[in-house]
């Protein structure tokens, strides 16, 4: 498929070649597509996904889309987010931070 902005917005998929709206919006409707992962470390969530959009703000045109988010948030907080956010471009290295945040909560936690 090739890239067709929506409100001047592009979208990729998890191998992050360019999709139209339409293939974002279905792509986003399947429960898994979008989850890479999800663990707990204590009280705080580890949650990794496709975002399918560049997310981060001002970006650099030039540079590799950030369309993966890695986010950690309390069991108990009604906030999404209310710890760490880490972009990264390709599944890879979205699973590289998860871990590496996973790994560094547990041990957080003796």
């Amino acid at each position: 498929m090739t890239s067709v902005p929506a409100h001047d917005q592009t979208y990729y998929d998890r191998n992050g070649q360019p999709i139209d709206a339409d293939g974002h919006a279905r792509l986003q409707a399947h429960a898994d597509y979008p989850l890479v992962g999800r663990d707990q470390a204590g009280e705080q969530q580890v949650v990794t996904a496709w975002r399918g959009t560049d997310q981060r703000t001002g970006g650099v045109g030039g540079e590799e889309p950030l369309i993966f988010s890695t986010i950690t948030r309390t069991d108990h907080s009604a906030a999404p987010v209310d710890g760490e956010v880490v972009l990264a471009a390709t599944e890879q290295d979205a699973l590289a931070n998860h871990f590496a945040i996973l790994i560094r909560r547990r041990a957080e936690l003796g």
